[in-house]
C-alpha cells in the first residue's frame, strides 16, 4: 500500500512540477518559486539549492522570497534552529516570516511536537481572522495549511476544531 501511495505522490509531483501550463502561473517569477518550493517539498533540497543559486543571480531583488525557500531547505534538513535564526534576521512585519513559521509548524507536527506546531498555527490563523493574506505565496500557504489542519483535527476527533478550520479554508478560496 505504501509503495502505491509513494508512486501516486511521485506522479503528482511530476505533473505539478513539470506539466503545469505556463499560462496557469501569474508570471515567470512565480512559476520559478513554485518550482523550487516543489523541489523542496518532494524531497530534493539539494536541487532546490542549485536552482536558488541561479534565481539569486537572475532576481537579486527577491531576497525575502528566496529566504523562505532557504528556510524550507533548512527545515527539510531538520535544521530548525537555523530556520528560526533566519526569521530573527528578517523584519518582524515581513509576510514571509509567516510562511516560514507555517513551514516550521508543519515540520514540528511531522515529528510529533504538536504543542509547538499548534502554537505556530494558532498565531498564524489569529493574524488573518478578519482579512486574508494579500501576498500570493502566503495566500496559497494559508489555503493549504487550513485544509491540512482540518484533516488533522478530523483524524484526531476534534470535529468542532475541524469545522472552524474548514471555514477558514473556505474563506481563503474566494
Amino acid at each position: 500500500m505504501l509503495k502505491v501511495l509513494s508512486s501516486v505522490a511521485l506522479c503528482s509531483a511530476f505533473i505539478f512540477l513539470f506539466l503545469t501550463p505556463f499560462s496557469s502561473c501569474a508570471d515567470e517569477l512565480d512559476q520559478e518559486f513554485r518550482f523550487v518550493s516543489g523541489l523542496v517539498e518532494w524531497g530534493f533540497p539539494d536541487f532546490a539549492d542549485k536552482v536558488m543559486e541561479q534565481l539569486q543571480k537572475q532576481y537579486p531583488g527577491q531576497k525575502d522570497r528566496m529566504t523562505v525557500v532557504q528556510a524550507q531547505v533548512l527545515i527539510r534538513r531538520r535544521k530548525f534552529s537555523e530556520a528560526e535564526a533566519l526569521i530573527k534576521r528578517m523584519p518582524s512585519d515581513s509576510l514571509k516570516v509567516d510562511a516560514i513559521n507555517i513551514a516550521l509548524a508543519n515540520a514540528y507536527y511531522g515529528i510529533g511536537e504538536t504543542e509547538k506546531a499548534g502554537m505556530l498555527y494558532k498565531t498564524f490563523f489569529n493574524k488573518y481572522k478578519t482579512d486574508l493574506p494579500t501576498d500570493p505565496d502566503l495566500l496559497r500557504l494559508f489555503q493549504e495549511t487550513a485544509y491540512e489542519v482540518v484533516q488533522r483535527l478530523k483524524l484526531a476527533g476534534d470535529l468542532a476544531g475541524a469545522a472552524q478550520s474548514y471555514e477558514m479554508f473556505n474563506s481563503g478560496k474566494s
